[in-house]
């Protein structure tokens, strides 16, 4: 017979510390344990129910507080939104610069317009270099790893609403309202980053796919990089150099993906090219985890 919450009491060890565990999760184990072989050696089966969801409830408590008060994981939230505003900054910036040389009573609109295409990009690089920078000094705790997968979770689930729901419609307008001393009126027809991810893949176009596969790259890049930055920072003791060397060659490839793609390849090649460092990260951390590397975290 199972020891009762065994289940979570393995998922807590997994995503907290020892020192974690046993102030906040042994005590509440033994009390569990303790109310539910009363109801149960009673024979009280609604009440053994009613004490498995309170307890559950307890425990999702206990895990989100031992978690974001961990050591380690104030300080990477902290550098993770640091540098989401910065890298949305940098990307912003351009079309600031051109409105200075040439100011327009819609500026603020069509910043506002903009925002969502930078927060794109701005999100997964923020997610990642943020946790990069944060552990100068220090190898990722349990309850970092735990806490840079949910804002890993969290980017990728924003991202991907910013573009299904959001970044059409405010391409679009941008557009519009660019355009619209000379439209007299008029709808300017849309193109591809005015398309939502479903209209990209039923479009008839080749060049649709290319789009569709990019958008796709940008959103899941935490869910490729994150993973694989946690356990080089964990697990090797030059962690911080091999994660400028891994977001280096990423970023590099993002900028010459287009040199391959000029010659129109194939829906499949555009994708393999395309996700190529999303393909290989995601490879290379099921390597590394399957094959006993990353086993004992570095001195």
């Amino acid at each position: 017979m199972s020891v009762p919450g065994e289940r979570l009491y393995r998922f807590a060890r997994h995503v907290c510390g020892d020192a974690t565990v046993s102030r906040l999760i042994d005590p509440w184990r033994a009390d569990f344990a303790h109310e539910l072989g009363e109801a149960i050696a009673s024979g009280r089966r609604v009440r053994a129910l009613l004490v498995r969801v309170e307890y559950t409830r307890a425990f999702l408590r206990l895990i989100v507080t031992g978690v974001v008060l961990g050591d380690g994981v104030a300080s990477m939230l902290k550098w993770q939104v640091g540098s989401a505003v910065v890298w949305t900054a940098v990307f912003l910036l351009p079309f600031v610069r051109t409105l200075a040389q040439s100011p327009s009573e819609d500026w603020l609109v069509l910043l506002a317009y903009l925002t969502p295409s930078a927060l794109m990009i701005g999100l997964p690089l923020g997610a990642s270099v943020g946790l990069v920078f944060s552990m100068r000094r220090r190898r990722p705790s349990a309850e970092v790893r735990a806490a840079a997968m949910a804002v890993a979770v969290m980017c990728t689930a924003s991202t991907a609403i910013l573009d299904t729901g959001v970044l059409p419609r405010s391409n679009q307008a941008f557009r519009q309202t660019a355009a619209r001393p000379w439209l007299a009126g008029r709808r300017l027809l849309r193109g591809f980053n005015e398309m939502t991810p479903s209209e990209l893949w039923r479009a008839k176009e080749p060049q649709a796919k290319r789009y569709l596969y990019q958008r796709a790259f940008v959103t899941f890049a935490p869910f490729a990089l994150v993973p694989c930055l946690l356990g080089l920072l964990t697990y090797h003791r030059r962690g911080r150099a091999l994660c400028a060397v891994v977001m280096a060659v990423y970023c590099l490839h993002i900028g010459s993906a287009n040199i391959l793609l000029r010659s129109s390849p194939g829906p499949l090649a555009t994708f393999l090219i395309i996700w190529a460092p999303n393909i290989a990260l995601a490879a290379f951390v099921a390597a590394a985890r399957l094959g006993g590397v990353w086993r004992d975290p570095a001195s």
